[in-house]
This record gives structure tokens, sequence and C-alpha cells, in this order.
């Protein structure tokens, strides 16, 4: 689906403003519909191989003509370009390489293009079309839904010279147009050497074919060698007009003038008569040679303005030379088709907690979305403007005891709430307060029970107490504990109290003896005895004996 967006957008939304603006990407190219401008051979001729233009406006596409062999074509800025969003501009582009076109085509040729990006989905689409070839003065208008190329823009959208952008093109209307400039400038090659043998013994240079330039010079183009005179008869004698001027145009000494209402840094010249040993200079004017201004905040920082809530994108505008270099001709300024509500965001900043006021204040942070869509802080987190600071409660709900039984005490613990929004919220984790209540250990209750059954060892006859500890809350007691046994052991007492009844016992009478019985106890703290046994069998024997009564 994103793929088919891709190509309705590239079809849709940069051809139709490309039609129109196709010719004037070259400034010295004349404008359409200029009696003087030149018939471009293949522009209007569609007779002609691979120029034809399926889906022309108000003309059906033959099915023939929309099949086309489109090939991998490579091209690379002339100079650093800013790529803008919607609106197309201008640009020139070198071609590096064309499939089955011999590198002779390609040398001093020019590739006229049409660059800007789309969103897609979130997704900068970068787009551009070529519309032309030119070579010299001479140019090849391209069918420019043939010659399209679709790239996505991660970074800055900025085409820098290094940068190559692979085209998908109509390979053989690309190669039959810069034949065509070849063709034409082998003709032009030709003519000129024959204007060279033909005028030889004229040199003023100011035909318009020497390439002096001259015709962009209003001075220099209405200049005109004098014819040769011959004197008036008076004293007998031939005049001799002497010395031919020669004329020259150059560039040193004359600035480059910024003309902001045609967005272009023209490269002034002037024209150099020398007559002899006399030289005339005249003044500097504009030449044909024009460098579009260019546009780009890459270097600026955005101007911030807290009061007014906004930031604005700054720019400068500066030319590439024809060295390659940018020169700057306005400093960062602001950028009036760029500017940023400035917002203040509650979400992503934590409530300011003041415990020495015992207060809490709702905060915010200034920030705003710059050019590329990338979030700008502008303030940190701070109390947001016209917030209330709501109260600090104390609470112990929600918090446990905490038992310290080191120091033989459990502590109460709170935490501080607030509300805000309706929401309730804490403020810091339970933390100890100043009520505290005092461990008791209890063997026994009040009434004289056990709280905790002894662990009784009736192998070793030893016994050990278990006991738990108590704290009274809001003046109910709870165990904190469960039964624990001492560390320490006492020994169990064995007695015959309780188990004195001969009937009880176990009497063998073919031994002739009886066995005693026995238990075993312990003294508790009131010096009460808790048996831990019943009477069972002692160790101590009673024998028979034998009366006999009748």
């Amino acid at each position: 689906m994103k793929r088919l967006v891709l190509i309705l957008l590239a079809s849709t939304c940069l051809s139709a403003p490309l039609l129109a603006q196709s010719t004037p990407a070259d400034p010295a190219a004349p404008a359409a519909g200029d009696p003087a401008a030149p018939t471009q051979p293949g522009a209007a001729d569609a007779t002609q191989p691979g120029t034809a233009q399926p889906g022309a406006a108000g003309t059906p596409a033959e099915a023939d003509a929309l099949v086309v062999q489109k090939v991998p074509m490579l091209t690379l800025p002339k100079v650093s370009v800013e790529v803008p969003e919607g609106e197309p501009i201008p640009l020139d582009m070198t071609l590096k390489a064309v499939p089955g076109a011999e590198p002779k085509l390609l040398e001093g040729v020019t590739a006229k293009a049409f660059t800007r990006y789309v969103t897609v989905e979130g997704d900068r689409i970068g787009q551009l079309v070529l519309t032309a070839v030119t070579k010299d003065e001479k140019i090849e208008a391209l069918p420019h839904e043939l010659f399209v190329s679709q790239f996505e823009i991660k970074a800055a959208p900025v085409l820098p010279t290094a940068e190559e952008v692979t085209v998908e093109g109509d390979q053989e209307t690309m190669i039959a147009a810069l034949m065509r400039l070849q063709e034409e400038d082998e003709k032009e090659e030709e003519d000129k050497k024959k204007d060279e043998k033909d005028g030889r013994d004229s040199k003023d240079g100011r035909d318009g074919k020497s390439g002096s330039g001259t015709s962009s010079n209003p001075d220099a183009a209405g200049y005109k060698t004098p014819d040769r005179l011959q004197q008036a008869k008076g004293d007998g004698k031939e005049f001799d007009p002497g010395p031919l001027p020669e004329v020259a145009i150059i560039t040193d000494g004359c600035p480059i003038r910024i003309d902001r209402s045609q967005g272009v840094a023209i490269q002034q010249s002037r024209v150099v008569i020398t007559t002899g040993a006399t030289t005339e200079t005249e003044p500097c004017e504009d030449g044909a040679t024009r460098y579009p201004l260019l546009w780009s905040s890459l270097t600026c920082p955005d101007r911030i303005d807290v009061r007014a809530r906004t930031a604005t994108a700054q720019r400068r505008q500066f030319y590439v030379n024809a060295a390659g270099q940018e020169v700057e001709v306005k400093r960062c300024e602001d950028n009036p088709e760029q500017i940023f509500p400035i917002e203040e965001e509650r979400t992503v900043c934590p409530h300011f907690v003041d415990h020495d006021r015992m207060t809490v204040v709702e905060q915010g942070s200034l920030r705003y979305r710059n050019a590329e869509n990338a979030t700008i802080v502008v303030r940190d987190c701070a109390p947001a403007e016209g917030a209330t600071p709501v109260p600090l409660v104390e609470t112990a709900e929600g918090c446990t005891l905490r038992h310290d039984f080191a120091a033989g005490r459990s502590n109460r613990q709170t935490k501080l709430v607030y509300r805000m929004g309706g929401l309730t919220y804490q403020a810091g984790s339970c933390i100890d307060s100043d009520t505290w209540y005092q461990h008791l250990r209890l063997y026994e209750t009040a009434a004289g029970q056990q709280v905790c059954p002894p662990v009784v060892d009736t192998t070793g006859k030893r016994i050990t107490r278990a006991s738990r500890v108590q704290i009274t809350v809001d003046g109910k007691p709870e165990f904190i504990t469960e039964c624990q046994p001492d560390t320490a052991s006492s020994a169990l007492i064995a007695t015959t109290d309780g188990c004195e009844n001969p009937g009880t016992w176990e009497h063998n009478i073919s031994a002739g003896q009886s066995t005693g019985q026995e238990r075993y106890y312990y003294t508790r703290a009131n010096g009460q005895r808790e048996y831990v046994t019943a009477c069972q069998n002692s160790s101590v024997t009673y024998p028979h004996q034998i009366q006999i009564v009748g």
C-alpha cells in the first residue's frame, strides 16, 4: 500500500508543477513564449524516437507508448541543496552514468531537475524528476514522467554534492537527447571554424559568435567597429584608420551583485577596448553568469520568545560560487514561515513536594516541536503557571508496624499523601513515626494458662518452654510472633505422686514381683507442678511376699 501511495504522490503532486517550471530552470535559457527562444530539437517534435510523452494532458496514452525501457541513471547535485516540503525547487545535476551511453555523450552535460519531499505515514520521501539536459547554451527537453526518483530522507532534508541520486529513466529517450546535443555541438564547431575563416580580417569580436559574452552587456553589444573610411580628397593623401580596436569581456575587479527579487547572485563583468596602446574600460554591469540564492537553517539556532510562547526558526541565505564554495548573503534571520508554538507540558514532570511547607504543587516543562518534528525543551520542569499548592497529609493507612526485636519494641509507620485532580498520590514510602509499642514475652496468661505448650523430650528427660511476643495497640493486646521455644531447657523431674495405687501397677506372678509407677513434671514460674506424662512403669520393682491365710 505504501509503495502505491508513493507512486501516486510522485505522479500527481510533483509532475503537474514541473510541467510549468521545467523551462525556466536554466537562468540563461529564454522564457517560454519569448519570440527569440530557439526551438529545442526533440522538445516539440513528437516523431523523434524516445521523445514521446505518454499520458499528456488531454491526450489518451496509447498502450504501446506506455511501454518504455527504464534503467537506473546515476546523478549528482552540482551544489548542495536544501530539499523543501511540498513546493518543488529547480536544481542542476551532473549526469554521472547512463547505461548504454558513451562517456563522450555525458561530457559537459547538465541535467535540469526539480526536487521536493512529501510526508507519507510519518516518513519523509524525497522526489526528484529530470526535465531537460543542457550543454553550453543548448537544451533538450525530457518527458518528466519518464525520469523519476524517490528516496527516503532520514536526517536533514539536504542533497549534498557527494550524494548520488539514482533516477529511473527511459534509456532510449535519454540517449536520443544526448546524441542531439552532440550533433548540435559538432554542427556549431563546424560553423565556428567557417566563421573564423571568413572573419579573420574582422577581429573586433562583437558579432556575438566569439563567445565573449558581449550580448549580456548593453554597452558592449551596442559597440561597432568603425568602417574604413576614405578621407575626403583635400591634401591628396589616403586616410589611415590606424589599428583596429580589440574588445574583451572580463570579470576581474567586478563584484557579484545580489538580486533578491530574482533570487540570484549575478557575476558582473565589464568591457575592455584596446586600440593600439590605448585601453578603455567600461563600468561593471550584470553578466550572464548567475548563481541561485539558497536558504538553509542547518547552522542557525531557533529564536525563543518565552513571553510570547513562540519559537521561530532562523535561516541564512547563500549561494555557491563557481569554485563550489558557499558565500553567505544573509546571516541567520527569522523565517516567518516557520513559527512554532511553545506549550507547557505537565504530564512529563513530577509533582514538586515541599516537605518544609508540607505542600505539593504541579510542575510543567516548556517545549515545542521544530521543523524536523523533534521535541525541543525550552525550560525544564518548574512550578506550572496558575497551579495551586495542595496540603500534605500524614496517614497510617496502608502502612504496617515495623518490629524491632533487638530493641524490644515495634514502631508505628506513616506516609504522606495528597489529592490533586481528583486523585490521591503518595509522597514517599512508609517511615517510622513517633509512636512505638513495648514488646512483652508471655509464657502464661494472666489467668495462669500456658500461652504455648512446652517441648518435651522424654528420651533425654528434658523440657523446653515456649513463648510468644505481645504488644498492646490502642488498648488491644495482640501477638506479633508465633510460639517460639526457649534456647535453654531444663530437666524433667520424676515422682511417684499420684501413682501409688498398686491396683494400677504391673504384676508378674511367675517372677514374683510387681513394677511400680511414676510420672514426670516441671515447676512453672508460679511454683506449681506441671505434669508432662501420665503414670508409667518405673525402674523400681517390689518382690511378692506369700502369706498362708488358710
